[in-house]
């Protein structure tokens, strides 16, 4: 308005009009695929049986699909969800790469494309990982014939992928213009990477599921964290336009 003081956006820090529908898709599939994963996990760890510990059992093991006589315990062990827990992997595995592929090119003009090509091979890297734990169970089983290994590759494929991913996300991000955002990255990174090299280092110990989760979940709380920095963006976004039509 004219004698009215205007406030302008610095450039570089909002979304260009035609990536907000990018945006809006890759926010709702980052806020929602946590919820999702983190929910069934949960339910499929109900159906358990004797009892599921997050403490001591990997993710995994609600995904194989027969009974089998658990090592740490002697019980006879079932998942009898394990077929939905595979599916909760595929899902996340697919989602994830397809919200990664969009949030990428939403975000371009913000980061100006630093970091895009690994980490859309990272979010390649990460989706097959995850997909190969799920075709292929990690039960005794499959150590006994030895297809296990296939799971093992599926795993680490998945858990490096996705810590590599949410650092260079980190250092993807401006640090003048979106420098909490950055530091989070940064952090869940880090974690993520220091829980899986001491989950490496004692493996077979009590606490297996919770360092291994420690390896896992930084990765849920990243998507969770991306999803509300892009309904932050969006929002900036909006402001900006509307100082512009003043």
């Amino acid at each position: 308005m004219p004698g009215n003081k205007v406030t302008k956006m610095p450039s570089g820090t909002t979304l260009f009009q035609q990536m907000k529908p990018l945006a809006i898709t890759a926010a709702v599939i980052f806020l929602a695929l946590p919820i999702i994963y983190v929910g069934i996990e949960y339910t499929t760890s109900l159906a358990f049986i004797e009892s599921y510990s997050y403490i001591k059992n990997h993710t995994s093991d609600l995904g194989i699909p027969y009974a089998y006589t658990d090592p740490l315990t002697n019980l006879q062990t079932y998942s009898y969800k394990a077929q939905l827990m595979r599916l909760n992997f595929v899902v996340n595995g697919f989602l994830y790469y397809i919200g990664h592929t969009v949030l990428l090119q939403a975000t371009t003009p913000l980061t100006g494309g630093r970091y895009n090509l690994p980490r859309a091979a990272v979010s390649v890297i990460y989706c097959l990982g995850i997909v190969l734990v799920a075709a292929v169970p990690g039960g005794p089983g499959e150590k006994q014939d030895g297809k296990a290994v296939w799971h093992v590759v599926g795993a680490a494929m998945a858990i490096v992928g996705a810590n590599v991913n949410i650092i260079l996300a980190g250092l993807a991000a401006p640090s003048t213009t979106q420098p909490v955002y950055r530091g989070l990255c940064l952090l869940l990174g880090t974690v993520g990477s220091v829980g899986l090299a001491i989950f490496v280092a004692r493996h077979g110990g009590g606490m297996q599921g919770f360092w291994q989760r420690s390896s896992i979940y930084p990765n849920h709380v990243w998507k969770f964290l991306t999803g509300i920095h892009l309904v932050y963006l969006l929002m900036q976004s909006k402001t900006a336009d509307a100082i512009k039509r003043e």
